[in-house]
């Protein structure tokens, strides 16, 4: 997805929260820099959110997964 309400020009910050294995599910997609990011708990990211389209790789069913954005 794309946070649209966000400013363009700004920078969301994302922290990945929660007992999961990054190597194996909620991976961090950044679409249009066609990235797949590793993103293991307390894991930061700065990003454009409103221009960058990103989403999550499904978690495993042993996982849980959260996020604090900012």
């Amino acid at each position: 997805h794309r946070d649209q309400l966000n400013w363009a020009f700004g920078r969301c910050t994302i922290t990945a929260l929660g007992p999961f294995n990054a190597r194996r599910s909620a991976e961090l997609i950044l679409w249009e820099l066609r990235l797949v990011i590793d993103f293991p708990r307390a894991a930061t990211i700065l990003l454009p959110s409103a221009v960058i389209t990103h989403s999550n790789t499904l978690i495993h069913s042993d996982d849980s997964r959260s996020s604090f954005t900012l």
